[in-house]
């Protein structure tokens, strides 16, 4: 029968004027996002943040919201303006804290992994057989001979700009990923939408946990594209991209190289990839590397691995505390948001499973397996707090595959809607609710710069620094870990003539008072300083107060 021809003008005008209105919103986003960066004023509150953003800002961030939104559910491809969408997203939620005048989270851990484990390739043009990381050095490599090649040798560069552009690296596997799990094009992006908006954790970023995520999805994209695509007949060229990238994991990181066999495995037992193969030389990788790799490593972590496992009381308690004794009311409310924020789209995902079960696509029993393979390794309880962050960054992406069923009803479309839209604070709030300890202020990297450039080793107290930073003869002292004798300060770890140099400025007060809820010990240390003839003021500015004293 012969379409009508009213029906399709109708249709046509619909299309057109659903993409200019998204456009048009689009561009009222950008523009009050804009303002709201003039507006902005760093101001780092109980939670965070937030209180630094005018309201404007998250008007720009709900707009920009429902501009993408009203495409998602559109028969049209909308491909284009969809992924342009979402890299603004992206802009907005990783790249205002810079632009603001803060910084991504675990900047302070971008400097400490750069002179505890690259800067030493660059000097050495080798490993650190000392340094436990190097037991797995992937992205140590990586990360050396990129910067070799881009001549990009600024690890302030990098520290500041590095975990945004990360998000844009990881990008490419995960819409690899949905584009041969998810059939309509629209809804990827949706999917993608759900992934970003969600992810609280700040672990993508210039690191071993940032660059194993980035290959293991790429791992999962492959084998995902052989079972869905070639109906399980993996071809030579997969098979070995497979065996690279799990090789890569491997080398780069234990934990998500477990992940990434679990995941194999996972596709294998629901039959979508012939993989017995790869599933047997996974294993013999991981096998291989622990014993003869990363044998040191697990001399000293395998007892305590054993001792956490399956205990669940610890695994939860370490969430709100960490490794430490006490935290302050700041920072556990915010780790109470990030539980109902994070339960919030396990939700989204949960109604979306459920819905699934009517319009049942092929690859919803793989990504359910894929699902209950991450929360298996949740509930082992190895890696205690991070364990649960970084199963839940893994759990967001079978949660953005089931999310966009929610779009296949009205009704629950506009749930999931009016959830995204109240999320957009929550997100904020969860990411970046711990600025006071990830906020490094500008005079702290000044600092820095001045310990490298007129030092030659040392006992580095408070501030910014590295964790092990030993092969220039720099050595890490907590004050938790220093006593007062006659206004010297000593302590188990401070065992020779080396110099001390002491930093009693505003971050250091801040991470204690966050961390530890302590707020005496920094300015009795202060005191301490300035009373004793052991010590002097060294360097001062906006953020820092340095003391050199000579170890007696």
């Amino acid at each position: 029968m012969a379409a009508n021809p009213e029906v399709i003008a109708n249709s046509v005008i619909s299309h057109f004027s659903l993409k200019r209105i998204s456009i048009f919103l689009t561009g009222i986003s950008l523009l009050l996002w804009a303002v709201s960066l003039i507006l902005a004023e760093l101001n780092i509150g109980f939670y965070g943040l937030i209180h630094s953003l005018p309201v404007i800002f998250f008007v720009a961030l709900s707009i920009h919201t429902i501009a993408s939104f009203i495409l998602w559910s559109s028969p049209q491809n909308h491909s284009r303006l969809l992924c342009f969408q979402l890299c603004w997203l992206i802009v907005m939620l990783w790249l205002t804290p810079v632009l603001i005048g803060s910084n991504s989270v675990f900047m302070d851990t971008t400097y400490s992994f750069y002179f505890c484990y690259v800067d030493y390739i660059h000097l050495f043009d080798r490993l650190d057989p000392v340094l436990w990381y190097h037991n797995w050095p992937g992205m140590c490599i990586f990360q050396s001979i990129f910067e070799d090649i881009s001549e990009i040798n600024s690890i302030d560069v990098i520290a500041y700009f590095g975990t945004f552009l990360m998000q844009f690296f990881v990008l490419l596997p995960l819409y690899f990923f949905f584009k041969h799990t998810i059939s309509r094009n629209n809804y990827r992006w949706a999917a993608l939408w759900i992934f970003y908006l969600g992810n609280w954790i700040g672990q993508i970023n210039v690191s071993p946990q940032g660059m194993a995520f980035f290959l293991l999805m790429f791992l999962i994209a492959v084998l995902i594209k052989a079972g869905m695509v070639n109906e399980g007949n993996i071809t030579v060229a997969e098979r070995l991209k497979a065996i690279i990238f799990m090789a890569s994991l491997v080398v780069t990181h234990i934990l998500t190289s477990i992940a990434g066999f679990l995941s194999i495995a996972a596709l294998w037992i629901t039959k979508k990839t012939k993989l017995i193969s790869v599933l047997i030389t996974a294993a013999v990788f991981i096998i291989a590397w622990t014993i003869y790799g990363a044998t040191t490593q697990f001399e000293y972590q395998l007892p305590i691995f054993l001792d956490r496992a399956f205990r669940l009381d610890t695994l939860f308690t370490s969430f709100f505390t960490g490794s430490n004794t006490t935290i302050s009311p700041s920072h556990t409310s915010i780790n109470i948001l990030r539980i109902s924020f994070s339960a919030l789209f396990c939700v989204l995902g949960l109604a979306g499973a459920i819905i699934s079960r009517k319009f049942k696509e092929k690859a919803d029993s793989t990504i359910l397996a894929l699902a209950v393979v991450a929360i298996f390794m949740t509930f082992t309880g190895l890696y205690t707090f991070e364990l649960i962050m970084r199963t839940y960054m893994f759990v967001l992406v079978p949660i953005g595959y089931f999310g966009v069923r929610l779009l296949n009803y009205r009704i629950s479309s506009g749930i999931l809607c009016l959830a995204l839209l109240i999320a957009l604070p929550l997100h904020v709030i969860s990411h970046y609710g711990n600025a006071v300890r990830d906020t490094v202020p500008r005079g702290e990297i000044s600092y820095w710069h001045f310990i490298q450039d007129n030092t030659r080793g040392g006992y580095l107290i408070g501030g910014l620094r590295p964790w092990q930073y030993s092969y220039a003869g720099y050595y890490k002292v907590d004050f938790q870990q220093l006593e007062c004798d006659n206004n010297l300060f000593t302590s188990e770890y401070i065992k020779n003539d080396k110099p001390q140099y002491i930093n009693v400025g505003r971050y250091e007060q801040s991470i204690q008072e966050f961390n530890y809820d302590d707020t005496r010990t920094v300015p009795e240390a202060r005191g301490w300083l300035e009373k004793s003839t052991h010590y002097n003021l060294v360097y001062v500015n906006q953020d820092v107060d340095l003391y050199i004293g000579e170890t007696k």
